[in-house]
Order: structure tokens, then C-alpha cells, then sequence
């Protein structure tokens, strides 16, 4: 396609070419000699000028480059361990299934007309095979199948390419997600599946098993928390089973369900309630079904420690101000809190504001443990120091609570956003100080305060909030912060009272040093808003699994369930920070599932716990040959001090999810191919005959280029030497 490159219209070209010719040799008649000399430079500069106009003359051209590209037909392939599974010896695996379904006539066919990939799969997505002979050497060795994780994974990596299909050989049994409704999720392109086994091959063995129980395993006395106990089975005949649970061997609860006889999972929630300190060994239990022998895995052991939430709160100030006056009332009048509270003295050393508060204000992390919510009040980031502001964010991470109370230094720029708080605060603080007004701003509670609980109670309650007489502004609330309060201000609406939930604690931030004023409000004497919103607030950041009282060891597991053959590493250490190097040595005593009591030496050793932290401590490698519940408890072997742990429990599972005898997930392959658009087939040669005949869509891929007539280098040449022409012309006829 020809295309016209100059912009302007032809007749200004025509019209400008002329004048300049025009005005040239006017110019040279008029105030040069009539030589021969001039004669030349004359032409050369009418020829130079012709050659221009010439040049912008020059159309353009646009070719267009049509190429047919072929799509692409995805296979993906279960690489996990239970692809070598077969309903008996003389039955092929789901493997050898498998590799002869990619033998078949079908990939030769569609090879012609699309580039086939392979994406082996376990628990993660592994790199796309395209060499075919490469496909032979893959092992189904791995030890999970995140199916749905890995398809949603290849459906991103892949969106907007033109992809026919995908080919999905998998037995559909996903390890990691608990229900099987995720099948009918829709996906970018349709999904073929094919059974590699069928029902009718597999003996169905009766058996029920206890998948998994969930429970808080630390909770404070007069809670309630809740039992989730995951069953499955199947040969049951259809017929009722009952989930029993019992405490220290006392029946507490029992929970009827069914399961269905090709096999199915349910899930049962009991309600525990917690009256009594102490700890509490559960024990949940499944009677087997008739015929059945794999009995290890019908009951679940765990233990849950029931502590006395007492000195749950910390709050430490700088200077006194009003907000400590009031705030320290307000502390002591919560009636299930007993609160240790200090403030700056004049020499700047922590001085106790309640009775008995000895520890707490250095917050180091033996200090925190004691500790449920800590408040900080007025301090900037030298009064802080970076060793407790470092304690104080994994003091949240692990579960606790953090109130900034802040104030000039706190909200300054030399204060929390100085310090490795600034990761945990809710906002994102300008170091600007606070707005004043001649009046006191206006507070209303924002949509997100109407189901928090720290505003709870009647509506009209909070109907009308007092009003405050400063707030700090240039406060940007993070992306995963609630804004629960605000203030009209002259710079307009900003936030007051902001929380967010972090790590497993929370942090809650005050952006006012005048939350006092509730209490002294002349139309809140009676309702008290004050007490209440701190009482409210409190009881929101209470975790249920923090508590001061606690053993003399820390005994905890990598896992709280593994498989038999797999190892399971018991870690232990000394509370008291000073036993750490000189303590005693410590063993661990095992409780089997048949009530044999084996102790076993720790090594000592460095821990590293899951989010990097390293401290002296024990350590124990067990691998049980034996299934069923398991009881650990850690104690010290030498001295006159006797130290103990809390007992933990641990389960031996006979087979891993990947390992169980078990037939296709048909289910899910049938809704992954109905949601999908694709199609599943009963056998491979019926899948062989419909992708062999599959009905491809080619692309055709435009690609445009453009060229210039008047840049080609004969042209340019031209150009360029009579323009050199004239100048060495003149130069030999030393004319100036």
C-alpha cells in the first residue's frame, strides 16, 4: 500500500521550492558577477533544490505480513505418588495408563496442527516439556497433588495466547483442598479428562478415618472454642457412624453423620467449653465398620491447655499526661484485666504506676510473654530503641495485641515509623503535628465501627461520640486497615481511631492525644463512653491462645500429623532465658498408641523457628513406625530443679493422602470437563478417537512494516554530494 509521508499540502511544497529557486538565482543576477563560476554553483544549487523536492515527493510503503500461527494444546500430567496406584498386581497403574494414553494416535495427529506442551504436576507446576522422548523418563514421585492450585496457575500463566485445549491424565484426587466443589470453577480454555481406573476394578475395603482435627490448642478459662474434625471413608454401606469425643477418657460429645458407600468426607464441629486451668487431653474416635482393618487412623488425640488470663496488659507512657490520668483509671476499673502500667520518671528510667508491676517495661520477649495487649503511649523512637520495637513486632506476629496510643513524640518524625514498627502501624505517618482548632472537632464513627466490637452494644449509644481536640494528620490508612472513626477537621474528614489485623495479633492506633475528652464530656457523665470504648476495645484484642502462666519447658512440633515412615522434629527450650545455656539437659518421653513410655535424649542445638528466629535450644528427629496418637512430654534428666513441659500430642497416619488405596476422583474430572466446555471419556481409545478428530482454530498473526522511498541510499547520496559539490567548489575558487 502506497502512503504519502509529507503532512503539509502539495501546493506549499510547489510554492516554497519555487520561491527559494526564484529568490537564488535573483540573487546571484543581481549581486554576483556574471561569470561561469557563478553559472555552476548556480545550476548545482537549482539541482541540489530539485533533488529535495523530489525526495519529500517520495510516497511511503505499508506491507502487510500475514503468517499462520498454530495453537497450542496443553497436556498436564500427575507426577504424584498416587499415580502408582492399581486396583490389584495384575492391573495396570494409573501410570502406565497414562504413559499409554500419550502414545496413541491422537498426539501424531494434533501435533500437525498445534504445539503440544506438557506440564508435569504434584505439588507445584513444573517447567513445560515439549521434547516428547523427555516424557518418558518423568516418575510419579511426588508427595502431594495441588491439582486446583496448579490448573488456576496454568490458566494465568497462559491467558490470551490462543489455547485449543488441555489434556488433564490425573486420577483427580486433590491432597490439599477438603471438598471437591471446586471442580465446577470455569477455566479459560476446556479441559479433557479420561478415567485411568475404574470403580468396578478397585475391591472396596470398609474403612473410616479421622482426616484432621482443628482446635485452638491454648485458650483462656470461660471461653468456648470449637472442635473441627475432619471423616472420610468409604465401603460403608451407607449405613450411620457416630463421631464420638472425649476428655481425659470422659465421653463430652458425640456428633451422628453418613458417609457414602463409594466413598465421601465429612466435617463435624463440637462446641468445647473451658471452666477449669489445667491440661486437657481429647480424644475423638470413629467405632471401625465391619471388615475393617486399617483401625490405626480411627481415632485423634490433642491436647488443649485451659490457662488463668491474669496481668494480660502492659501499657507503658512517657512523661504522665492527661490521656495516662484518665487512661490509667480506665485500665483499673476492667474488672477480667489486671493491667501493669509505667510512665518515664524525670531521670527518664521507668517508674511502676500500679502496685506489684515489677517486670514488663523493658519488653524483652521473656517480658511479653506475661502479656496479652501492650499500650504505648507517648514515645519516640530513642525512648523505644530498636531491640523493643523489634520484640514488639514479633510480639504481634505470634498473636498478640498492640495499641498505639501515641502523641507528639509517638506520632512524630523521630517516632514509631523510626522503628521496625513502622511494618505493623495501620497507617502511614506524615511526622506532622497535630491539628488544633478553636473549637473541638466533630467525631463520627465510620460504616466499619457498626460491626466491630469495640463500638458494640445499643445503636443509639454511639449515635453521638464526643468530640476531641486535636488529631494528627497526614495519616494514610494501609491497604488492609479498618478506619473506624473519624473527625471533621479544617483540613477536612481524617481518621482518629484506626485498626488492623496482622500477622496472628492485631493493632489498633490512636491518631488523637485527646481521647480524653470522652471522659469529660458535660453529655457522657452518665453514659461513660470512655470506659466503655477501652473495655470494648480490650476485650476485641484479647487473643484467645496468649496467657502468662506457663511451664518451665516450651516443647513444640513440626508437624501435629505425619506418615508412617516420615520424621516428625520435637523442639524444646527453658522459658527462663538464663537456663538457656546452663540449664539441664532435656528428654523427651513418648507415650506410643499402645501406652509403652519410651524416653528419648535431646541434642542440643540451635532452633529455627518457621518465621527465621534462632535461640539455644533442644532437639529431637523421631521417625514412628507405629500408627496412631502419640504423647510427647519434654522434661530436664540432671540436678536438684526439676523442669517439665505441657504434654503435646501428635498423630501417625498408616497411609499419606497420596498412598491410600483408593479409586479416581471421577467426580472432579467430570465437572473440570462439564464447566470447562471440554469432554470426559470413559477409556483412552474413546479419548484417542475424539482428539484425533479435534477441530482446531488456527490464527493468522498480521505483522506491519513500513518503508520510505526517499531514505534509500542512492537518493541520500545524491543529495548529500551536491550539496558537498557546491561548498568544494567554492572553496577551489576561493570564493567566500
Amino acid at each position: 500500500m502506497i502512503i504519502w509521508e509529507y503532512t503539509p499540502p502539495l501546493w506549499v511544497l510547489v510554492l516554497g521550492i519555487l520561491g527559494g529557486a526564484v529568490l537564488g538565482l535573483w540573487s546571484a543576477w543581481r549581486y554576483v558577477a556574471r561569470r561561469w563560476v557563478v553559472v555552476v554553483l548556480s545550476l548545482l544549487f537549482l539541482l541540489a533544490l530539485a533533488a529535495l523536492f523530489w525526495s519529500l515527493l517520495q510516497p511511503g510503503f505499508r506491507d502487510e505480513h500475514r503468517q499462520l500461527t498454530k495453537p497450542r494444546f496443553l497436556i498436564a500430567l500427575d507426577t504424584s505418588r498416587s499415580m502408582n496406584l492399581a486396583a490389584d498386581a495384575d492391573t495396570d497403574t494409573r501410570w502406565e495408563r497414562a504413559q499409554l494414553a500419550l502414545e496413541r494416535a491422537w498426539v501424531d495427529t494434533l501435533a500437525a496442527e498445534a504445539e503440544i506442551e506438557l506440564y508435569p504436576f504434584d505439588r507445584r507446576l513444573h517447567p513445560v516439556e515439549r521434547n516428547r522422548s523427555a516424557w518418558r523418563e518423568l516418575t510419579p514421585d511426588g508427595e502431594a497433588t495441588w491439582l486446583r492450585e496448579n490448573l488456576h496457575e496454568l490458566a494465568g500463566r497462559l491467558r490470551g495466547l490462543n489455547v485449543a485445549g488441555l489434556l488433564l491424565l490425573s486420577d483427580g484426587l486433590d491432597t490439599q483442598e477438603a471438598h471437591d466443589d471446586w471442580g465446577t470453577e470455569p477455566l479459560p480454555f476446556p479441559v479433557y479428562t479420561v478415567q485411568l481406573d475404574d470403580e468396578w476394578e478397585w475391591e472396596i475395603e470398609p474403612d473410616v478415618r479421622i482426616v484432621s482435627v482443628q482446635t485452638p490448642r491454648r485458650v483462656s478459662r470461660g471461653w468456648e472454642s470449637e472442635m473441627r474434625v475432619r471423616v472420610a471413608g468409604e465401603g460403608t454401606g451407607d449405613q450411620p457412624l457416630t463421631v464420638e469425643l472425649f476428655r481425659e477418657d470422659q465421653p463430652v460429645g458425640e456428633m451422628p453423620i453418613q458417609l457414602p458407600d463409594r466413598g465421601g468426607e465429612r466435617e463435624v464441629v463440637f462446641a468445647l467449653q473451658h471452666d477449669e486451668v489445667g491440661v486437657y487431653t481429647y480424644r475423638v474416635y470413629v467405632e471401625p465398620l465391619p471388615g475393617e482393618t486399617r483401625v490405626a487412623d480411627n481415632e485423634y488425640q490433642v491436647t488443649v491447655t485451659v490457662t488463668d488470663p491474669r496481668n494480660q496488659i502492659l501499657y507503658v507512657e512517657g512523661p504522665p499526661r492527661f490521656e495516662y490520668r484518665f487512661l490509667r483509671r480506665a485500665l483499673l476499673a476492667v474488672e477480667h484485666a489486671v493491667p501493669a502500667i509505667f510512665f518515664s520518671g524525670p531521670d527518664g528510667n521507668p517508674v511502676s504506676g500500679t502496685p506489684g508491676a515489677a517486670r514488663g517495661a523493658d519488653m524483652s520477649d521473656d517480658d511479653l510473654l506475661q502479656f496479652k495487649v501492650v499500650i504505648l503511649g507517648n514515645l519516640d523512637a530513642d525512648e523505644l530503641t530498636e531491640r523493643r520495637a523489634a520484640n514488639l513486632v514479633r510480639f504481634v506476629e505470634e498473636g498478640g495485641s498492640l495499641v498505639l496510643l501515641g502523641g507528639g513524640r509517638g506520632w512524630g518524625v523521630n517516632g514509631f515509623q523510626r522503628t521496625e514498627l513502622e511494618t505493623i502501624l495501620p497507617v502511614r505517618p506524615g511526622g506532622v503535628p497535630a491539628v488544633e482548632g478553636d473549637l473541638p472537632f466533630a467525631v463520627h464513627l465510620e460504616p466499619a465501627a457498626a460491626a466491630h466490637p469495640a463500638f458494640a452494644g445499643q445503636a443509639d449509644f454511639w449515635a453521638q461520640v464526643p468530640p476531641v481536640l486535636t488529631v494528627f494528620p497526614d495519616m494514610t490508612p494501609r491497604a488492609a486497615a479498618e478506619v473506624l472513626v473519624t473527625a471533621d477537621t479544617p483540613r477536612g474528614r481524617l481518621p482518629l481511631v484506626v485498626t488492623q489485623r496482622y500477622g496472628q495479633g492485631r493493632v489498633a492506633a490512636m491518631l488523637t492525644d485527646t481521647l480524653w475528652r470522652w471522659q469529660l464530656d458535660p453529655d457522657s457523665m452518665d453514659t461513660r463512653p470512655y470506659l466503655r470504648f477501652w473495655t470494648q476495645l480490650l476485650d476485641w484484642m484479647m487473643p484467645d491462645e496468649e496467657d502468662v502462666d506457663r511451664p518451665d519447658i516450651d516443647l513444640m512440633l513440626s508437624e501435629d500429623q505425619v506418615y508412617r515412615g516420615e520424621r516428625i522434629r520435637l523442639s524444646a527450650r527453658y522459658f527462663d532465658a538464663s537456663l538457656h545455656e546452663v540449664g539441664p539437659p532435656i528428654e523427651v518421653v513418648l507415650t506410643a498408641p499402645d501406652g509403652r513410655e519410651v524416653p528419648y535424649a535431646m541434642e542440643s542445638r540451635q532452633v529455627i523457628t518457621e518465621r527465621g528466629r534462632t535461640y539455644p535450644g533442644y532437639v529431637l528427629e523421631f521417625e514412628p513406625d507405629e500408627p496412631g496418637s502419640y504423647v510427647a512430654l519434654a522434661r530436664s534428666v540432671q540436678g536438684p530443679d526439676r523442669f517439665s513441659s505441657e504434654p503435646v500430642s501428635f498423630n501417625v497416619r498408616p497411609y499419606s493422602p497420596e498412598t491410600i488405596p483408593r479409586p479416581s476422583n471421577t467426580d472432579v474430572l467430570r465437572a473440570l470437563a462439564r464447566a470447562s466446555g471440554g469432554q470426559f471419556y470413559e477409556s483412552a481409545e474413546e479419548m484417542d478417537r475424539a482428539l484425533s478428530r479435534l477441530s482446531l482454530s488456527v490464527e493468522e498473526d498480521v505483522r506491519v512494516t513500513f518503508r520510505s522511498l526517499w531514505k534509500r541510499w542512492p537518493l541520500l547520496v545524491l543529495l548529500m554530494g551536491l550539496l558537498v559539490s557546491t561548498w568544494v567548489f567554492r572553496k577551489w575558487r576561493n570564493m567566500p
